[in-house]
């Protein structure tokens, strides 16, 4: 999916040894289920700050069967750091931050469809890492070398339309990880998301 090449350390079939393991790992999930069926949950709304929404929606239920407090800590220092990871893997990505610059101008201008120039003008507007700026040009190629969208040409230029690219669209917003929080600017328990609005899909 995408321009990636195939990884070669990840076999093409699954042999008899994923079953198997796949099996424990199922028998050990149904244990502890059986084992603390009946045990209330302390359910938590304790929010990391700093890091991904989509993050802490992953980590509060595991927070709240976790009763070790060193492991814990331990998940939320991972989590942290992974978060960091994101943050400078996809913000050096030009696609993730033209899919970003698209979805936030569909937002605030509410139109049907855009100009490459515009979209062009918001990635530079939005950017302030990379050392040049993207050409109206060059977010074309992006646009359909590497993101599969299908820009068109009109008097205007080239422009792209929302409804006939809307299922690509939302598929590179879940895969880039980016929520309606960061289109809209939102803030979250009152303080403003201090994250880079560039992530890489979670999984």
């Amino acid at each position: 999916m995408g321009a990636s090449k195939l990884r070669i350390d990840i076999p093409r079939t699954l042999d008899e040894n994923f079953y198997k393991d796949a099996e424990k790992i199922r028998n050990k999930l149904l244990m502890w289920r059986l084992k603390n069926y009946f045990k209330p949950i302390e359910r938590r709304e304790e929010v990391i700050e700093g890091i991904h929404p989509r993050l802490n929606q992953i980590v509060i239920p595991l927070l709240s069967v976790i009763k070790d407090e060193i492991i814990r800590n331990n998940l939320k220092t991972f989590i942290i750091k992974y978060n960091s990871e994101l943050v400078s893997d996809r913000g050096l990505s030009w696609e993730s931050d033209i899919i970003f610059s698209i979805l936030k101008l569909e937002y605030q201008d509410k139109k049907i469809e855009i100009t490459v120039k515009e979209i062009a003008d918001e990635v530079n507007k939005q950017s302030d890492i990379h050392e040049d700026y993207l050409q109206p040009r060059k977010v074309g190629w992006y646009l359909r070398a590497k993101l599969q969208l299908k820009p068109y040409k009109t008097r205007k230029g080239f422009v792209l339309s929302f409804k006939d690219n809307r299922k690509r669209l939302d598929m590179w917003k879940e895969r880039f990880g980016i929520t309606d929080e960061d289109i809209k600017d939102e803030q979250i328990d009152g303080k403003n998301d201090d994250v880079n609005t560039t992530f890489e899909p979670l999984f």
